[in-house]
């Protein structure tokens, strides 16, 4: 038989879209860690040979393991509080603000804090000892170093960085020499120059102040006069009769007239075909 109990009232509730929360995130803050944690972090970084390592590791990977971490974790706690942020929007709107709702929040808030930090603590240790580490037994050589000799001691390294430096030393004395000769020559070279343009003006300057033509305006009339000529002869040759060279008319030509007269011949066509333009 059915119950005649009137069937509770559900008061209707409007979900808000899910914000990021107002609270500012915390962000993961690097601290030393001391005690039992100590034993299950990697070597120490003052360890040269393990410096060299982690600094091959973040060359190979392009980023910091530690700053990977930090990332996942501060991503982790941006989760955190847009949850506990949509969670309080929705117990306000079932019960309303009151302080029962702020302090329940505030006490889930801080258990998921707790929760986080214990957790990603152990998979931060757990990254930077398994994941990222690299074993001393193991040999970690990127393409690009393939060939460096890493066994030269320090001694050694002393040495050689001596020896680039006294080279440095020689290379920018004998540039400065260099440079100091080459200098020196230029000016003599410019003082020479500069007396040749000075005799030059001379030479130019001298008959233009006595009235006489210069060389560049002689050479232009002699072109003019050469042109004028060679129109000249082209012009006259239309009127040569080359049968009458050197033939009087009261006499027959004799053998050298007639000899002449061929050279003649063969002279004027010479210069007809040199002066045909």
């Amino acid at each position: 038989m059915a119950s005649d109990s009137p069937t509770p009232m559900r008061r209707s509730v409007t979900l808000t879209p899910i914000k990021h929360s107002t609270t500012t995130p915390r962000k993961r803050q690097r601290s030393t860690v001391t005690g039992d944690q100590a034993s299950t972090t990697p070597a120490s970084m003052d360890d040269p040979e393990t410096e060299r390592r982690s600094e091959l590791v973040i060359e190979h990977l392009g980023f910091s393991p530690v700053s990977c971490v930090d990332d996942i974790i501060n991503a982790v706690n941006e989760v955190l509080y847009q949850t506990t942020a949509s969670l309080e929007r929705f117990l306000e709107a079932e019960m309303g603000s009151c302080a029962e709702v702020t302090q329940g929040m505030h006490q889930i808030e801080t258990l998921l804090e707790q929760a986080v930090d214990k957790n990603f603590d152990i998979f931060e240790l757990y990254s930077l000892r398994n994941i990222f580490n690299v074993p001393n037994n193991l040999t970690l050589t990127l393409p690009h170093y393939e060939g460096y000799d890493y066994s030269v001691t320090p001694e050694q390294e002393q040495s050689i960085d001596k020896e680039i430096a006294e080279m440095q030393q020689k290379i920018q004395a004998h540039l400065h020499q260099t440079m100091d000769q080459e200098l020196a020559f230029i000016e003599r070279e410019l003082t020479h120059l500069t007396s040749l343009q000075e005799q030059l003006a001379f030479v130019s300057d001298t008959p233009r102040n006595h009235g006489v033509v210069s060389t560049s305006e002689l050479l232009q009339f002699v072109v003019n006069q050469a042109n004028a000529l060679s129109k000249g002869a082209l012009s006259a040759k239309p009127l040569v009769d080359e049968s009458t060279l050197l033939v009087l008319p009261w006499s027959e030509p004799s053998e050298r007239t007639q000899f002449l007269n061929r050279l003649a011949r063969i002279q004027l066509a010479k210069l007809t075909e040199h002066l045909t333009p």
